[in-house]
Formats: C-alpha cells, sequence, structure tokens
C-alpha cells in the first residue's frame, strides 16, 4: 500500500509541476517529452555511475583485505552512494549540455 502511496504523490506532484509550469511559468508543453527524455538519461546514468562507483569500492576492499588488513564491505551497501551517484549524473547532465554544441 506504502509504495502505491508513494507512486500516487510523485504523479500528483509532476502533474502539478506541469500545469504550473504550463500556466504561470508559460513553458511549452510539447518540450515536455524533451524534459522526460532527459530525466530518463539521467536516471540511467545514475545507476551506471553506482555501479561503477560500488565495483571501484568492492575492488578497493577486497584489495585491502588482500594485503592483510580489515576493510568492510559495508561502505558499498550504504545508501548515500546512490544519492552521491544520482549528484554526479545530474552535475554530468549540466555539463553535457552546458556546451551547446548540439549533442544531445
Amino acid at each position: 500500500m506504502i509504495p502505491f502511496l508513494l507512486i500516487a504523490l510523485v504523479f500528483i506532484t509532476s502533474a502539478g509541476a506541469f500545469w504550473a509550469g504550463t500556466r504561470w511559468l508559460g513553458y511549452s508543453s510539447l518540450l515536455f517529452s524533451l524534459a522526460l527524455e532527459r530525466t530518463v538519461q539521467t536516471i540511467g546514468l545514475a545507476l551506471l555511475f553506482f555501479v561503477v562507483n560500488v565495483t571501484i569500492v568492492v575492488f578497493v576492499v577486497l584489495s585491502v583485505k588482500a594485503m592483510g588488513w580489515f576493510a568492510s564491505l559495508y561502505v558499498a551497501t550504504d545508501p548515500v552512494l546512490l544519492i552521491l551517484s544520482g549528484l554526479q549524473a545530474i552535475g554530468f547532465q549540466f555539463w553535457r549540455y552546458a556546451g551547446g554544441d548540439g549533442k544531445e
């Protein structure tokens, strides 16, 4: 029941943002599909960054353990890593689209 409520909440706030953007801010409703496409790209990029970050953490921890020192894989399961990976993806997307070189 709770996942349904969260999805409904996100849907309602997204619909409200779409309405406010088209009515009050003058955004084009036709460009919404482009924004949605870029959002999905950013989510995919965030997952890619997350997989690479976890892979590196696991490699480093196993390397440290192989040297006989103590290291825990707990760092790889920290939810903050997912948030930081999302921020990496957002920053990368801003950098990608800031150039204006037409590679969209």
